[in-house]
């Protein structure tokens, strides 16, 4: 299956290993661009970007989601979904719009109610008993 996959964190790099342990090997891997991380502000790669290294496979680290390079480079794939998993940025429509069948996010919570960066540790500081994970097939302006 052809499918770019968009993430970042920690548990981004737990979804792409399962998909990978399944057969299914993103196109290309679109995560965010080095940052300082830690006390120290050493400027590292994301999770995402080590996972990918490591298993050589195709990454990108665009400052912008707009910029018409990294859209032609997106559609040159032709893939016909992505797969977001964390990511922390708007998706554009412009980049909606390459994915014949959509991007689906993944969400670790059951949306709505946990909406936002924190919905792992929101539910545990709530003591909530059941938890879940939402897909959803991305609109404009989500993430």
């Amino acid at each position: 299956m052809n499918f770019i996959f968009f993430g970042s964190s920690p548990i981004s790099v737990t979804c792409l290993e399962t998909l990978y342990k399944k057969g299914f090997v993103p196109s290309l891997i679109i995560t965010k661009p080095d940052s300082p991380q830690g006390r120290g502000l050493q400027i590292l790669p994301s999770p995402v970007s080590t996972w990918a290294t490591e298993k050589n496979i195709p990454l990108l680290k665009p400052d912008s989601l707009k910029d018409e390079e990294f859209l032609n480079k997106l559609a040159e794939i032709k893939a016909k979904v992505g797969i977001l998993v964390s990511y922390g940025k708007i998706i554009p429509k412009k980049t909606l719009d390459i994915f014949p069948r959509g991007i689906l996010n993944v969400h670790p919570s059951l949306l709505p109610k946990y909406r936002g960066a924190t919905p792992l540790q929101s539910a545990l500081l709530n003591g909530d008993q059941t938890t879940g994970v939402s897909i959803i097939r991305m609109a404009k302006e989500m993430d």
